[in-house]
């Protein structure tokens, strides 16, 4: 609940209707260039991210800067310029709500990649895209003004916050359990033998005193299994019987060991300026930070978990594309009329 604040906006008005004039051009940030067509793909993804934020709104929903997104609030008031997507984070009760609520009141042609909504979805974490097929170019004229001339597949990540047993032990016997489900995981991905990936499952089986269905030798569908497992284990902990909260994969299998937080620090939100626009973050998000990164202010170029930029590969489509059709006018040029548009 946002308690106000000198950051805060009681009315919660995240984003503006229209981007300042210069924000598309091409510029330096921090000694590394940023081109304008990047620009462009930051602007897609805060539309996009408007769109989640309308749903969250309506549905009271309280979400919060993430990961890369957080750490640019705070020390670029935006992107961190050698990144390209935007991370948020939801309490687990937060977070399940939206996906059941999102899939009806996102806009057509929006995809929630979860493992209910995707069955074959896998990671421990959801993706909400603004197209949903990631090897179409956006060309329609009203979508590209949209997306301030943006052709590209835009995807935001929304990871889930779960608490932490104040017991130790109870804790490490989860810790354990999960990392014996994701060392499954990995098996089946890696095409072990089936004597081996069955060896696992029994491991599974007897520590969490459990049955998993018989797969009929489907890899996908044990994967799907385990996922759905994973997520069960992520909830059992209920607030009463916990001191702290986390993003549990990437505590127990990420490089990020002190990324678990005192459960008080998400209780209060409050607004920082983003590229003129205002970010939800945790109230003490310092502490996050420091847990997070250690001493975050000092910047650290080429630290994104993907290769940049991330829209690479549809490039090599809309190459493609533009062979095909034997365009006379270039895209690019089109692109900069719609932002003349637009601003």
């Amino acid at each position: 609940m946002d308690k106000g604040g000198q950051n805060a906006h009681p009315k919660s008005p995240l984003f503006r209707k229209k981007f300042e004039k210069n924000f598309f051009d091409a510029e330096y940030i921090d000694d590394f260039f940023v081109d304008s067509r990047m620009k462009r793909f930051w602007a897609a993804s805060i539309e996009t991210l408007e769109e989640i934020n309308k749903v969250c709104k309506k549905h009271n929903i309280t979400w919060y800067a993430d990961w890369g997104t957080l750490l640019g609030t705070v020390r670029h008031k935006g992107f961190i310029p050698w990144d390209d997507d935007l991370d948020i984070a939801m309490k687990r009760n937060d977070y399940e709500k939206f996906l059941r609520v999102a899939p009806q009141e996102l806009p057509e042609h929006y995809r929630v990649f979860d493992g209910d909504s995707e069955k074959f979805w896998c990671n421990n974490a959801a993706y909400v895209a603004n197209w949903d097929n990631e090897n179409y170019l956006i060309l329609e004229q009203e979508r590209l003004k949209k997306y301030h001339g943006c052709p590209f597949y835009i995807g935001i990540d929304i990871f889930a916050l779960d608490y932490m047993y104040r017991n130790t032990e109870q804790e490490k016997f989860r810790k354990q359990l999960l990392m014996e489900i994701w060392h499954a995981i990995a098996a089946v991905e890696s095409k072990q033998k089936s004597e081996q990936i069955s060896q696992r499952i029994q491991t599974i089986e007897t520590i969490a005193q459990i049955k998993i269905p018989d797969w009929h030798g489907d890899d996908e569908i044990l994967k799907w299994q385990l996922r759905h497992l994973s997520d069960t284990v992520f909830q059992i902990c209920s607030e009463k019987e916990a001191d702290e909260l986390a993003e549990l994969r990437w505590l127990y299998v990420g490089e990020y060991t002190g990324a678990h937080f005192n459960k008080e620090w998400y209780d209060e939100v409050v607004y920082m300026p983003f590229h003129g626009f205002q970010m939800p973050v945790p109230k003490e998000y310092d502490k996050i930070l420091k847990g997070m990164y250690g001493d975050y202010m000092i910047p650290v170029q080429g630290t994104a978990s993907h290769d940049y930029p991330k829209f690479k590969g549809q490039m090599e489509i809309f190459n493609q594309w533009k062979k095909q059709v034997n365009e006379t006018r270039n895209l690019e040029r089109i692109i900069q009329d719609l932002m003349g548009e637009n601003q």
